[in-house]
């Protein structure tokens, strides 16, 4: 599957404005222990984000400091908040670039602040949770984005065409690519590891066979080094770091969620359960709530399943419309964004961790 190759011919054009608009519509689903909650999309055709999925939904999810969580919405050039209030849309303000593709989202450890890629035209973005109107761009790459993360006083983000892991300085706007030692690694998704050094998968889409690696980048140095994973061309996705202290990532490819010892350097991978020959197209990974030892993973098929940190799994939850993006909220609940739609509603999915008494999320500051 060249997901590559599906984003570059997706073409959307759909205006935006500064107004937010909300709808919320919680029911519940009978397959499965997940909530919905729905959002009205665009209405306009489904396209396909970076990863070639349909993305006329909700992709990816990261929770604030301030206990809401927020999602982009590659297609209609938007955000959404989910708070004790329910769901706010928040199409990007006329200032911010048109047509720019919000992709993934993560939050500052630090200041609080949420971060996104803009996958179509090569930038990042940034905005205070309360004052969602207000948009600061990065011109980072002409080329394709995907994931980031925030460390080290950075901005970090996997960039396609160069084949590098981006630095940006959020205070000069200066940009540094830190090119991988393998050509067409193809990086897709970064986070910051407890050792210190920032780790990211390495696919090998874009005309290369799929990659089987991943690295990690010392900010101190810029030396990079690249790990080699047990099973041949299994195309790695989400990389996080785990309640363990070690990193835990999904395996596309292959069906399995792998994890690095960050003392040993060893790699240990652990096959999903199904039917033998069943590609269940593994994505992201997001540690649980605190107290929780599981992470918690997306299968596109329409399934949320979890993974003790000494590699047990759990019970696949049936969730419709192409669960995509998770993230743990202030709630203690694992919440999904579903990449999929019914017509021209959008949904995110909410599951309660076993063993985790559920709480609330904060309400709007605005």
């Amino acid at each position: 599957m060249n997901r590559l190759a599906a984003a570059l011919a997706s073409v959307i054009a759909m205006s935006a404005c500064s107004h937010p608009s909300q709808q919320q519509a919680p029911a519940a689903v009978a397959t499965s222990d997940a909530t919905q909650m729905t959002f009205r999309t665009g209405g306009g055709p489904p396209g396909t984000a970076p990863d070639g999925s349909p993305s006329f939904g909700a992709n990816y999810v990261a929770a604030d400091k301030r206990g809401t969580l927020w999602f982009t919405i590659y297609n209609d050039d938007a955000l959404g908040e989910i708070s004790a209030d329910g769901i706010r849309k928040y199409p990007l303000p006329k200032t911010a670039t048109p047509h720019a593709g919000p992709f993934y989202i993560a939050t500052n450890p630090v200041d609080g602040s949420m971060w996104f890629t803009q996958a179509r035209v090569g930038k990042v973005a940034t905005f205070d949770p309360c004052n969602p109107a207000k948009i600061v761009e990065y011109a980072v790459t002409p080329n394709l984005e995907w994931g980031l993360t925030v460390a080290h006083g950075s901005v970090w983000v996997a960039v396609v065409g160069p084949n590098a892991i981006a630095q940006v300085d959020p205070a000069t706007h200066k940009v540094a690519l830190h090119v991988l030692p393998t050509h067409g690694g193809h990086p897709e998704f970064v986070a910051a590891g407890p050792d210190g050094r920032i780790w990211f998968t390495e696919a090998g889409y874009g005309g290369f066979p799929p990659g089987s690696k991943i690295g990690a980048l010392d900010p101190a140095s810029g030396k990079i080094v690249e790990y080699v994973l047990p099973t041949k061309e299994s195309s790695p996705q989400q990389i996080v770091a785990g309640p363990d202290g070690n990193m835990w990532f999904t395996e596309e490819n292959s069906n399995e969620i792998g994890k690095i010892d960050l003392h040993t350097s060893k790699i240990t991978e652990y096959q999903v359960p199904g039917q033998t020959g069943e590609t269940k197209y593994l994505i992201h990974i997001a540690a649980g709530p605190k107290g929780s030892n599981t992470l918690w993973f997306t299968e596109l098929g329409g399934y949320v399943n979890s993974i003790s940190t000494s590699g047990t799994f759990g019970k696949p939850q049936h969730v419709d419309h192409r669960p995509f993006g998770i993230a743990a909220g202030a709630d203690n609940r694992m919440w999904i964004a579903q990449s999929g739609t019914t017509g021209t509603t959008g949904s995110i999915a909410h599951l309660a961790v076993p063993g985790i008494a559920p709480g609330t999320l904060a309400k709007r500051c605005r």
